[in-house]
């Protein structure tokens, strides 16, 4: 069985890269290219894992993040994987306060991600 994951990313590259990495791992994948696509994305799907930039324009991923902890459903808690190669530790924080798990830097180690993936349990 595989995970639904949402991927939230401005950069083609990387939002592209993490889509193959998704497929090739046996997930399933959507994307979104800002925090507010991915705030509809979210809500419609229910991912379990959403893996998230930092720093994006139109809705960065903490008003994203911020966004889907008001709006989402008692029931619905996913996995938040955040990811930055621009946040400063205060970014890194807030992510943390507004439910991220984990937290990566860019360039991304698939190796660490898929180690991180791995710990999430199918539902």
């Amino acid at each position: 069985m595989a995970l639904k994951i949402l991927i939230v990313d401005d950069e083609e590259s990387i939002r592209r890269s993490l889509e193959y990495f998704v497929k090739q791992s046996g997930h399933e994948c959507m994307t979104a290219v800002n925090g507010e696509e991915g705030l509809t994305a979210a809500l419609t799907h229910k991912p379990q894992v959403i893996i998230s930039d930092i720093v994006m324009p139109v809705c960065d991923g903490l008003r994203f993040l911020e966004h889907l902890r008001e709006q989402k459903p008692d029931e619905y808690t996913p996995v938040i994987i955040m990811i930055s190669g621009y946040a400063d530790d205060h970014e890194i924080q807030k992510a943390y306060d507004y439910g991220a798990r984990w937290t990566l830097r860019k360039p991304i180690r698939f190796s660490v991600l898929k180690k991180l993936l791995d710990c999430i349990p199918i539902a």
